[in-house]
């Protein structure tokens, strides 16, 4: 794990060279263990090593035996080891043990099909000398961040925004990604709230000439290239045991984050049951108490595994007062408050190993939020559906069903369209109509009829499985938002975090099973709970509570932030350039304590103004 920046020189007589090590220099915290440098007089280089794997070697950026190719790369590939023996077979030969030169040499093989043989994380580029182009890859779920910017001039590359900021690009707000932003707490596609300065989205590659030459392509998409059948039981459980065991091959100590809910807890035990050294457990919960304390199911965990539990409990102080250093190692406004939790975990980790495992993206990829199962039983329950029987189906629709919704079903009946339709009333913290009010009529202006429910319904139609189509949606959107913050809070301290559940062997064999088969018959983790009771105490196994280091930010922001909140956009960017109506915030401000939504609304200002006076 690693920070990455570069800039390709678009036009000749540049030197960039003293730019790329400022922009290194504010990455430090990705990799203090090493740094390296490469220029000529196109592209120069420069990376910051978190050293995992092979301590001594790896030094990058790095070069293959005629110094054709240059490498900086940001990741882990975990079935590196299965890779040597196929490469050196046909001719290459290793002078390091680390998983960079099998990126290395991959690409020298198989030019960019290499990323269909990589199991794993990663964001990197190529610096190609006979083609005279930068070649870059992100990994299939995009766990790995990678940004660019383009011009007439340059192309600047960095792990992180900041990075290319370093490199001399404007900061410059975008108003699409505030559009989004308040509208669902993430952006879509490739845009940034920095203008001009985009991501390259996951699975996709990009290509870079020195004399102008850009395309992006897109390498990997869930379901378009499955070529298996779906899991069974036992194919299930053995796929869990590799998924975490290539993830523990590690030269450095590590250890798990440990929530105590069902996802990281089975990426707790099977890491135990398989590790050769002792596990270390690491979790958060707030004197608070209530769904603010997970702490009683950690510790049930650490019990029964046998795991090296520690916890820690945040505070209402600590939170307003790291906000800033947050919202600068994240650099955009973030999903939620819950983040800070995760940031204190990972700040009490690196104390102790460089290495976490945790559960994230085992919501997605298994069927984990009530949200998915109500939408599309509500869909199929009105338009019919081939998968299951109808009292099956309510059945487990009355059962996930907030009082809010039997009331609806009670006086109007399931009146909804697609799953897609009624998904957006679950995926919305501000609905069209609602959105509309929060700006202004010349912002709304601005955007020029871009509207980010038009991009949430073009992100639709991919799978005839309506059940599916809501995963694939939110793993392509509300999980880049949880993935960014994983890498973030991690690289803070660095310190590297694996994530078994995202292994694209088992995503895109849980997607080719029926909905009622991947539910276990319409049960939110049926199958995931099926396959680790064996290994968990019974009070996580019963679980049906979904949490996940929640913060009582709405508690906080109630008593004792109001006045701090009302400082903070007292003089908010957000009114004085035109955005937002101040009457509006005062709204928001007195709605504290009465609507989940508005106080959703509420974090997106705050989170958005903490941002603006960090970058700006």
């Amino acid at each position: 794990m690693c920070g990455i920046a570069g800039i390709l020189a678009l036009s000749p007589g540049q030197d960039n060279t003293a730019a790329v090590r400022q922009m290194a220099a504010v990455l430090h915290h990705r990799g203090p263990d090493d740094e390296g440098y490469y220029d000529d007089d196109r592209v120069a280089l420069g990376h910051k090593r978190l050293s995992i794997i092979d301590l001594d070697g790896g030094h990058q950026p790095m070069t293959n035996e005629d110094g054709t190719l240059w490498l900086v790369y940001n990741g882990e590939i975990y079935n590196y080891r299965e890779l040597i023996p196929e490469l050196q077979n046909l001719g290459h030969t290793f002078k390091t043990r680390c998983d960079t030169e099998v990126v290395l040499h991959a690409y020298e093989q198989w030019g960019e099909e290499c990323v269909h043989r990589f199991n794993g994380m990663w964001a990197f580029a190529v610096w190609d000398k006979k083609k005279a182009e930068v070649f870059a890859s992100r990994d299939r779920f995009g766990i790995k961040p990678f940004y660019f910017c383009r011009d007439d001039e340059r192309f600047v590359f960095a792990s992180e925004i900041k990075a290319i900021l370093e490199a001399g690009v404007k900061p410059e707000v975008n108003h699409a990604a505030i559009a989004d932003y308040f509208a669902f707490l993430y952006t879509f596609g490739a845009h940034t709230f920095f203008k001009g300065i985009l991501q390259l989205e996951p699975g996709q590659n990009l290509h870079c000439s020195a004399d102008g030459n850009f395309r992006i392509t897109t390498w990997w998409r869930l379901g378009e290239t499955n070529t298996g059948g779906g899991l069974d039981a036992d194919g299930l459980g053995e796929l869990l045991h590799d998924a975490v065991r290539l993830r523990l091959r590690s030269d450095v100590p590590l250890g798990c984050y440990l929530s105590g809910g069902l996802d990281s807890s089975t990426v707790s035990v099977l890491a135990a049951r398989q590790s050769d050294a002792p596990v270390t457990a690491f979790t958060a919960s707030f004197a608070e108490g209530g769904i603010y304390d997970e702490s009683g199911y950690a510790r049930d965990v650490v019990d029964h595994a046998g795991l090296d539990g520690h916890e820690l409990k945040p505070g209402l102080d600590g939170f307003w007062k790291d906000l800033p250093k947050v919202m600068w190692h994240l650099d955009q406004p973030f999903e939620g408050p819950q983040v800070y939790a995760k940031y204190c975990v990972s700040r009490l980790a690196a104390e102790q190993v460089k290495v976490c495992l945790g559960g994230q993206g085992g919501d997605e990829v298994f069927v984990g939020y009530p949200r998915y199962l109500m939408a599309w039983l509500e869909s199929g329950l009105r338009h019919g559906t081939a998968d299951g029987d109808r009292l099956a189906m309510l059945s487990a629709w009355w059962r996930l069903a907030p009082g809010r919704s039997k009331v609806r079903f009670a006086c109007q009946g399931l009146n909804v369209g697609t799953a897609s339709e009624h998904f957006l009333h679950f995926a919305a913290i501000n609905r069209a109509a609602q959105w509309s009010e929060i700006f202004t009529d010349d912002f709304r202006e601005q955007l020029n009829g871009y509207s980010p429910f038009n991009q949430y319904a073009g992100r639709f139609g991919q799978f005839d499985d309506g059940l599916a189509a809501l995963q694939a949606y939110e793993l392509g959107t509300f999980l880049q938002g949880l993935l960014h913050c994983e890498d973030r809070v991690s690289m803070a301290w660095g310190l590297e975090s694996r994530l078994p559940l995202l292994d694209w062997r088992l995503a895109e064999g849980l997607f080719a099973m029926t909905p009622r088969a991947r539910t276990a018959g319409y049960e939110l983790k049926g199958l995931l709970r099926a396959a680790a009771a064996p290994y968990l105490p019974g009070s996580v196994v019963n679980r049906r509570d979904k949490l996940g280091f929640p913060t009582p930010f709405r508690l906080w922001a109630e008593q004792d932030l109001r006045q701090p909140i009302r400082e903070l956009l007292g003089d908010s960017f957000l009114v004085r350039d035109g955005i937002i109506d101040r009457k509006f915030l005062e709204h928001q401000l007195a709605a504290l304590g009465y609507s989940d939504m508005a106080g959703l609304t509420l974090w997106a200002m705050v989170a958005t103004e903490t941002w603006h006076n960090v970058f700006f």
